[in-house]
């Protein structure tokens, strides 16, 4: 089977749920949208149209055509009217301007039309919405009835967020109705995306980022109890639907116990604002710089809670990395880790701009050893149960065997 991913190939995630394919014989190919770089940890793979091939890239990812300097991506993308960054990757538009995203999305799509022509792919599978499943969609209203069968899924906030913006709304429609098969990591979003007018068939929900290896994440978490953790994480976005400052905000409020307890805060994806506003705040705290997955892990590793806002998610990577490292969540109620814990038990939910709100759980939280070790203790089963890689990977590679192919190029197998 050939399947054509429309992706972000810098993205953790994609390279995550590709390289569950991996050593199946399977050919898999990637249109890249977004970001040009290639993820070093993806794997056997062909990724087409202009790319930077960085020296980690591993051996067994194929680059055919042009692969360019960042002087000529600049250039190439200006001529598409995308304009390119200095350090070698489109600036596309903001996810929030729905103006700028269906420009780039009719330009992608002719784009991806020439690919399909090109490779004839079973199966095209879209792993976002706005950036990826859009210029999909041009595609199809390109080729009518000879475009591949088609696979949308969504991630994140894709239609939680953006179905109550008109514009949005009506696109995410017309993806839904176009495509042949949906896929989420949440019941909610099947729900959702059901009211918006999908009527095909919804593949299994596990999360977008395939399971982990729970014997090798084991040694980057902190032996002993959570409750002898003294880090405190906390995810710092803070633009478009991310709360970082928020949460910046409930810890000041409990900066007393902070210093008390001799806790120290350890913010990831966090920019200027957020240290300089750590700062402000006189925090105990340290800037996480951008850093390999398994650094990441190994924060949540050494962290007794997790800190993640947002006014719309699904279901977080970073929370269920925080399970998986026996961390304990604080999770706005926005997501769907209401799938995955107990309020109260396993975790807080929490509204995602309310300090007051959240900064009255986290001071629980810190103080209750009790409650954060039986957490994790019950986490863990979880874990073990919903994200052991070796249960979820037979479940992604039946996600595809299932599938009718409508153009027969070469079955589902």
């Amino acid at each position: 089977m050939r399947i054509l991913f429309v992706a972000n190939v810098w993205s953790i995630h994609t390279a995550r749920w590709i390289n569950q394919l991996n050593n199946i014989g399977w050919d898999l190919h990637i249109f890249p949208t977004r970001d040009l770089i290639i993820n070093p940890i993806l794997k056997d793979v062909t990724v087409h149209d202009f790319t930077v091939r960085a020296a980690d890239v591993d051996a067994s990812v194929r680059t055919p055509g042009v692969s360019l300097t960042k002087k000529g991506l600049r250039f190439i993308w200006k001529k598409l009217g995308l304009y390119q960054t200095d350090i070698g990757r489109p600036l596309v538009p903001e996810i929030s301007s729905f103006e700028g995203l269906d420009k780039y999305a009719k330009i992608q799509g002719h784009r991806l039309v020439a690919l399909i022509q090109k490779i004839k792919p079973d199966l095209v599978h879209s792993l976002q919405f706005q950036y990826d499943s859009y210029p999909a969609l041009e595609a199809k209203k390109i080729m009518g009835e000879k475009f591949p069968t088609w696979i949308a899924t969504n991630w994140g906030a894709d239609i939680h967020h953006f179905s109550q913006f008109p514009d949005h709304a009506k696109k995410i429609r017309e993806v839904l109705e176009g495509c042949d098969y949906y896929s989420c990591e949440c019941y909610r979003d099947v729900e959702l995306a059901q009211k918006l007018g999908f009527k095909g068939r919804v593949l299994p929900i596990i999360p977008n980022t395939g399971g982990y290896n729970l014997k090798w994440v084991k040694q980057f978490r902190q032996p002993g109890p959570t409750s002898a953790r003294k880090v405190i994480a906390l995810k710092g976005y803070k633009d478009w639907v991310y709360k970082g400052l928020v949460g910046l905000e409930a810890l000041n409020l409990c900066k007393d116990i902070l210093f008390e307890k001799d806790y120290k805060v350890e913010i990831y994806l966090g920019g200027t604002v957020i240290k300089e506003k750590a700062e402000e705040y006189g925090l105990p705290f340290e800037m996480v710089p951008y850093s390999p997955h398994e650094d990441i892990l190994r924060m949540h590793g050494r962290s007794r809670v997790s800190i993640g806002l947002s006014l719309s998610d699904a279901i977080s990577t970073s929370f269920l990395e925080t399970i998986v490292m026996g961390s304990f969540p604080i999770q706005s109620y926005t997501s769907c880790a209401d799938e995955w814990i107990k309020n109260g038990e396993t975790g807080f939910l929490v509204p995602p701009e309310d300090a007051s709100k959240i900064a009255k759980v986290l001071r629980v939280a810190l103080l209750d050893d009790e409650l954060v070790d039986q957490a994790a203790e019950i986490n863990s089963q979880t874990v073990a149960e919903r994200l052991n890689f070796e249960k979820v990977r037979p479940i992604a590679i039946e996600f595809y065997r299932g599938l009718d192919l409508k153009n027969g190029f070469r079955k589902a197998n």
